[in-house]
């Protein structure tokens, strides 16, 4: 998917969390980041994964 497609379809949460994870950050690491839970990271994990922008 093309940076333009990307930053339509994504909040700034999960363009965050695409970066921290290029930069290999783990779930615990993005959450105390960005002041959210586990499990929400996890979610935008999953979303991200489920649109083919990462792995």
């Amino acid at each position: 998917m093309n940076n333009d497609m990307e930053d339509d379809l994504l909040n700034d949460s999960e363009k965050i969390i695409i970066e921290m994870i290029r930069h290999d950050c783990d779930a615990k690491d993005i959450a105390e980041k960005l002041n959210i839970s586990v499990h929400t990271v996890k979610s935008h994990i999953s979303k991200l994964s489920r649109m083919n922008i990462i792995e």
